[in-house]
């Protein structure tokens, strides 16, 4: 009898050694794989919209790129606490092209999202990203400004859009062309 029993004992001992051998084993295969760094961290039209973005607040409020709306807005009052960890995980599933804060508290003031360029194929998930994040917005309050990613805006424009959404701005200096070069009139030729 302590035979059977210890030959139960060796060959569970083996079949959980080979368990954690095979488990040891995936994990390595997932956890090897290869990464490079970006070339860039914002495609073109965001990096020259944020460009532009930063000559629009003049230094009254900071500019963070690629924000997770989890880092932003928190759930509550969930039903479940499936429901609530549903809403976490869809808070930080998406993110906020740009979030303005004060400069120095950094409380958040507005919320800015870029309109892509939409190919047909994404247009629907667009849409309905744009609404989830519109809704998010308007819930917790937090002004969301939405532009198109394909048009040419200067800080100037940009800055109203912003007031237009209620959001203090100082005045932005448009920049001023340079005068044509004349020939002081004391030093033009006597005809």
């Amino acid at each position: 009898m302590t035979a059977s029993y210890f030959l139960a004992y060796i060959a569970g001992g083996i079949s959980l050694y080979s368990l954690l051998l095979i488990h040891k084993k995936i994990l390595k295969n997932i956890a090897t794989f290869k990464c490079k760094k970006k070339m860039a961290m914002f495609t073109r039209p965001e990096s020259a919209f944020l460009t532009l973005l930063e000559l629009a607040i003049t230094q009254q409020y900071r500019v963070f790129a690629k924000v997770r709306v989890g880092n932003v807005v928190t759930s509550y009052r969930a039903s479940s606490k499936v429901a609530s960890e549903l809403a976490n995980e869809l808070l930080s599933a998406n993110h906020f092209d740009f979030i303005l804060c004060n400069k120095y508290d950094l409380s958040v003031v507005a919320a800015i999202t870029l309109e892509a360029t939409q190919d047909r194929s994404k247009k629907k998930s667009n849409e309905q990203k744009t609404k989830l994040i519109e809704n998010i917005c308007k819930q917790a309050k937090i002004p969301h400004v939405m532009f198109r990613s394909s048009v040419k805006y200067t800080p100037l424009e940009i800055a109203n859009t912003l007031r237009r959404k209620r959001i203090k701005i100082e005045q932005v200096v448009e920049e001023t062309k340079q005068p044509k070069w004349r020939k002081p009139s004391r030093l033009a030729r006597q005809t």
